[in-house]
């Protein structure tokens, strides 16, 4: 009978490692798509400076940089209200 009780300890670590390696990527994963949205809000912020100045070559590639930061903030946003919904819902919850 003894025999199983390290098994099962050891499935339980082996679990509980996933859940943290998944929890890193997740964190990876929102670290990583907040940095490229920055990454887009600077660049379009830049060509619309270009833009003002009279320095921009082509409206297009400030008007496509513009929408291109818009939305990805805007996906980051509904992550975000995602997320709080989630963890709102598991405040929620009774044990």
């Amino acid at each position: 009978m003894n025999q199983f009780v390290p098994a099962i300890e050891h499935n339980g670590v082996t679990h509980h490692n996933k859940v943290q390696d998944a929890s890193k990527n997740f964190q990876t994963f929102l670290m990583e798509s907040l940095e490229k949205v920055n990454q887009l809000q600077v660049q379009a912020e830049q060509l619309n400076q270009q833009l003002a100045l009279g320095q921009a070559e082509n409206l297009h590639d400030v008007m496509i940089a513009s929408e291109k930061a818009g939305l990805s903030l805007q996906l980051v946003i509904q992550i975000r209200n995602r997320v709080v919904e989630a963890y709102q819902e598991i405040m929620r919850m009774q044990i």
